[in-house]
């Protein structure tokens, strides 16, 4: 249902590639690109990708990280997993 959601709202403005956020935006990312019969592009740590790469450096509140994926994938969907609940809240 929430993959049909996401094929629903992107079919007619059909990004050139679907991105995954490294592991859980995999999950949602490959299967969302079958759908749309678009390719996949994976977003991963850095170091994690063969050259070349594109990456993007961001700030964490307990320090910094950088992202990368292969140039030239066109306009891209980025996919991430979903916010995870705050834990011990009611």
């Amino acid at each position: 249902m929430l993959i049909d959601q996401f094929v629903h709202r992107y079919f007619d403005t059909r990004p050139s590639a679907i991105a995954g956020l490294d592991a859980r935006g995999f999950i949602i990312g490959s299967v969302l690109a079958y759908e749309l019969n678009v390719g996949f592009v994976p977003i991963r740590k850095q170091g994690k990708l063969p050259p070349p790469v594109s990456s993007i450096a961001y700030q964490l509140e307990y320090g910094s990280a950088t992202l990368e994926m292969q140039p030239g994938s066109g306009r891209v969907l980025i996919v991430e997993r979903e916010q995870e609940p705050p834990c011990g809240r009611d």
